[in-house]
């Protein structure tokens, strides 16, 4: 009985060495896991600080610059968020809406930028002359009716993203741009109403 347990007692010391190196290793891979969802959250807050702080009113280089810059940074977010992959601490339906949230943010940042180009363009064919106005007026027009077509579809996503899922800590910028998606919509459709006439 002796012989035959000092015969299975390296294979035991392995099987022990095997099983706290694989501990050691999942151990290791959570903090980094951990750190990683950490530096994520911490861009998303910066980001979304900066969106609820701009005045969407003011379209001027200020405004221009607190776009791009959330928008890089929201884009960044979403890009490790890919790369980490759901976790211990961010599984299923919760990863899937935190993904679906930063790609909504996303989405309106890239809208608010293209509406905001076709507002120069709508006033500057106001300054050309009949021909250049009239090709002017139709590509306005055809953008507006695109960007308009975005914004409700934005509106559906915002709609179907499950807070509940997510922490309030990055919900009050969906709040704020569900509010500013119903202004644009609003203030689009005046925009088109007032350059059919010139048709």
């Amino acid at each position: 009985m002796r012989s035959s347990f000092s015969t299975f007692l390296p294979l035991i010391a392995v099987i022990i060495m095997v099983a706290v190196s694989i501990s050691s290793g999942c151990s290791s891979q959570d903090e980094v896991n951990n750190a990683t969802l950490g530096e994520i959250n911490s861009i998303e807050k910066l980001a979304d600080n900066r969106l609820i702080a701009i005045d969407f009113t003011t379209q001027d280089e200020i405004f221009y610059s607190q776009l791009g810059a959330s928008e890089t940074q929201y884009k960044e977010a979403l890009d490790k968020l890919y790369a980490l992959g759901p976790t211990f601490y961010l599984e299923g339906y919760g990863y899937e809406a935190r993904i679906k949230s930063l790609q909504f943010k996303i989405d309106f940042l890239d809208v608010c930028s293209e509406l905001a180009a076709v507002d120069d363009e709508a006033e500057a064919i106001f300054q050309t002359s009949t021909p250049e106005f009239r090709t002017g007026l139709v590509e306005v027009l055809n953008d507006y009716q695109n960007i308009r077509q975005r914004i409700l579809f934005l509106q559906v996503m915002g709609g179907d993203i499950d807070k509940n899922l997510i922490s309030s800590d990055y919900t009050q910028a969906i709040g704020v741009i569900r509010g500013e998606l119903d202004a644009m919509l609003e203030s689009l459709n005046s925009n088109i109403s007032f350059l059919e006439e010139y048709r």
